[in-house]
């Protein structure tokens, strides 16, 4: 079944059975569309008479946003809002210079004029839509707080006003209750008076020789009552007000002595100064002068707080025990809020909080000393610059990428793009870890793979699944998405608890779009290496080890025999020193000079030698000449039941007159590593090399040579 996107955020809802393998793709925008519904956005309205804002399906989309600032434009225009089946809320800012008609059907429109905001809705019930002005008819419980009103009907208030700025009132005021006024700018006499007396407790009067302000309190005839204080004054040829918390001790004084500004002090007399206001508008609480780095720039506006024997301190907050808020400073430009820092509690927890950099969270540092970036995952990038980058560390906030040493991610890298890249030139580029520790173990690269999502919880792998690759790519004119060559680790049956079978998988790319097996270490002990075309060495040696082991040929074809072994488990090519001997152990014969070569294949060893003998010296004549000190045993089993394998001794002279009939030859004896030397007598003999050729046969310093072929002793 099909996606669907009926709802009213019109989010991708993915049929069943749908999507296998993308669906987490689709869930996580599905997911960031979420966020981008509550977010702000920006939208360019059309300089013409009619626009759409339309929700797209299964996309971000900034006419999603819940904040919609719309700029552009240039003309009155209507604006449908699309489509008309999606109820949705937005908080419309026109920043245009032309009024904006909302409509969604054939019901109610909302105006937004140029440069003003209203929160509107649409019902979602199609071509009859209504699109619904929210701040109609508002019921506003508990304390408002306005920067600016404007009134353009009637205002009634049943309640308290409270007014933090200026109240320019051409007409008449009939104030009822209680009016707190920060600044009243009164054209006339203003005068306020208790009920039953002709005395003003408060009197604002027009300049006189006396006061331009004065402020009495109520006094008894004797003077001892005092309702605000004794006397206020403020000269205008003097330079100082005071308040009198009696008749004569001074208890706050305002000092006009600082040119252009002021100083408030408390103590007897003149008192103390404790704040200074100077004529360059800066403020120094406990410190003449606010600028207390001497900075000196005129256009700048200071405050300082600086303590006299401790540290200066400014404490913001709220008289909530549990308040949500602490206290903000906030940093504007113009009427522009460029950021802010504030403090919170965490969910009403009174001695435990969080601070914020900026409303939306970028910087977040709680109350255990944790710190966040981008706590309310906003779509902004974090940038790190070092003495040579400006881009050492970067996190893409649009791509969830890190990057090291550039601006951006590669997005293209097998497909997608990774979580974390190191880009750059030269040594720049390269990932280096290293151990420095004074034991045996080194750095390492772990890859390692669960079927569990959640951190330290586990569901055994399956054969077949891949424990990590190492993947080479190339750029091909077009992307970073074509393999090159791929190292992979793969698992094979058998997995159980510190029990992991795999296979170590080799690829490269032979110049296709894909890259194919070459070599495959596997996780068996009878067929460790595959290899699957062949392999060459172009210098150095292969080495096998271990008894038994070898090249096996078991692939190729076999011959009408019965094989025992196809594989070839030994090569060696070396020297010996033959002996003469009168029996196995017997008697050696002096020798000028004696030399022996071999070359062993598999269990087949020959041998070739040479030997000058000078003397007999010892040796018993009637004894059979033996050549020993082979350099391998000779096999046990015998040819078809008879000698094991009889080799012809190439030359030996001189020898005494005796009937040697046909050749000389070398028998191997069995199990020992050396040959008897028989030969074969004239007349009717029909057996070769019956006869022992004995000590007495030689000659005077006789010379022998030949060469042999033996097997040698399995299992050596």
């Amino acid at each position: 079944m099909a996606s669907t996107y009926v709802n009213n955020l019109r989010l991708e809802e993915i049929g069943t059975g749908e999507q296998s393998g993308t669906w987490g793709d689709t869930t996580n925008t599905n997911l960031e569309i979420i966020g981008q519904a509550v977010a702000w956005g920006t939208r360019a309205i059309a300089n013409a008479s009619t626009d759409n804002i339309t929700i797209a399906d299964g996309a971000l989309d900034a006419d999603r946003c819940l904040g919609l600032k719309l700029t552009g434009g240039g003309q009155a225009c209507t604006v449908t809002l699309l489509p008309n089946t999606s109820s949705k809320t937005w908080f419309m800012y026109n920043a245009t210079a032309a009024d904006l008609t909302f409509t969604c059907g054939s019901g109610a429109n909302v105006v937004i004029p140029a440069g003003q905001t209203k929160v509107i809705a649409t019902d979602g019930l199609g071509s009859g839509g209504v699109v619904h002005d929210l701040l109609t008819a508002v019921n506003l419980a508990g304390t408002t707080v306005v920067d600016d009103l404007t009134v353009s009907d009637d205002l009634t208030v049943t309640d308290d006003l409270i007014v933090g700025g200026d109240i320019d009132l051409e007409g008449s005021i009939d104030v009822n209750g209680t009016a707190n006024l920060d600044n009243v700018d009164v054209d006339g006499s203003f005068a306020i008076q208790q009920a039953n007396s002709n005395t003003p407790t408060l009197l604002v009067q027009a300049a006189t020789t006396a006061s331009d302000f004065s402020i009495s309190g109520y006094s008894d005839a004797s003077g001892a009552y005092y309702m605000l204080g004794a006397n206020a004054y403020l000269n205008s040829g003097g330079n100082n007000a005071t308040w009198d918390a009696n008749e004569n001790t001074a208890a706050i004084t305002l000092n006009s002595r600082t040119a252009n500004g002021m100083e408030f002090a408390t103590g007897t007399g003149v008192g103390t100064t404790r704040l200074t206001i100077n004529g360059s508008g800066s403020v120094g609480i406990g410190v003449a002068d606010g600028d207390v780095t001497s900075d000196g720039t005129a256009a700048r506006t200071y405050v300082g707080i600086i303590g006299t024997g401790n540290r200066g301190r400014l404490n913001l907050g709220s008289t909530a025990v549990n308040g949500a808020d602490s206290g903000v400073i906030s940093f504007v430009n113009g009427a522009n809020e460029l950021g802010n820092i504030n403090m919170e509690t965490n969910s009403g927890v009174q001695n435990a909080g969080k601070m914020y950099i900026s409303s939306t969270d970028l910087l977040t540092i709680n109350s255990a000393g944790g710190v966040v970036f981008n706590d309310n995952s906003a779509n902004v990038d974090f940038r790190i610059e070092s003495n040579g980058n400006d881009n050492m560390f970067l996190v893409d906030g649009s791509a969830d990428a890190v990057v090291i040493g550039k601006s951006a991610p590669d997005t293209t890298i097998s497909g997608g793009t990774p979580s974390f890249q190191v880009i750059g030139t030269g040594v720049a580029a390269s990932v280096a870890s290293t151990r420095r520790e004074n034991n045996a173990f080194g750095a390492a690269l772990i890859m390692s793979k669960s079927r569990n999502t959640t951190p330290d919880n586990y569901t055994i792998v399956q054969a077949g699944d891949t424990l990590g690759s190492i993947i080479f790519i190339g750029d091909d004119g077009t992307n970073l998405d074509t393999y090159g060559a791929t190292i992979s680790n793969v698992v094979k049956s058998g997995v159980g608890e510190n029990d992991m079978p795999t296979e170590l998988i080799f690829s490269t790319n032979s110049g296709t779009t894909t890259v194919a097996e070459r070599m495959k270490v596997q996780h068996n002990s009878g067929n460790n290496v595959v290899i699957a075309d062949g392999l060459t060495l172009t210098d150095g040696n292969l080495i096998i080890g271990g008894a038994g082991h070898g090249i096996d040929f078991g692939a190729t074809g076999q011959g009408a025999g019965s094989p025992t072994s196809e594989i070839l488990a030994d090569y060696e090519e070396g020297t010996f020193t033959p002996e003469l001997r009168d029996a196995l152990a017997g008697t050696a014969a002096g020798k000028a000079n004696s030399s022996g070569r071999y070359t062993r294949i598999g269990r087949i060893v020959n041998i070739s030698f040479a030997m000058s003998v000078n003397s007999v010296s010892g040796m018993t004549g009637t004894n059979s000449l033996n050549l020993t000190g082979l350099p391998y045993s000779v096999n046990s089993d015998s040819a078809g039941g008879g000698e094991p394998h009889a080799q012809i001794l190439s030359f030996i002279s001189p020898l005494t007159s005796v009937d040697y009939g046909g050749s000389i030859i070398l028998r191997p004896n069995n199990n020992t590593a050396s040959c008897e030397i028989k030969y074969t007598s004239g007349g009717a003999n029909t057996a070769q090399g019956a006869q022992s050729l004995q000590v007495q046969n030689l000659g005077s310093n006789p010379y022998l040579c030949g060469s042999a072929t033996y097997e040698v002793l399995a299992g050596t």
